[in-house]
């Protein structure tokens, strides 16, 4: 799995964007315990990404 793969390697964190209205992501995202940082990148067109941190330490 990723997860593991990364704490190995040594990575404090893994990141993930995801478009807000993507509502079905977020809810994955949350399970796996993923944050959000309160970062968000506007896109009038496509939907606002937020921007999401597993902390792994």
């Amino acid at each position: 799995m990723i997860v593991g793969r990364a704490v190995v390697v040594g990575h404090d964190h893994l990141a993930a964007t995801v478009r807000e209205w993507m509502t079905v992501s977020l809810n994955v995202l949350d399970e796996l315990g993923f944050v959000s940082t309160g970062e968000r990148e506007r896109d009038a067109v496509h939907g606002d990404s937020l921007l999401l941190r597993l902390p792994l330490r």
